[in-house]
């Protein structure tokens, strides 16, 4: 499904944001 791809995308933005901001 597209969700699938979508959230995949999210997790990979999210880790890099978490590193930004240094969670």
């Amino acid at each position: 499904r597209e969700a699938a791809e979508s959230t995949r995308r999210v997790r990979k933005l999210m880790r890099k944001r978490m590193e930004r901001e240094g969670y």
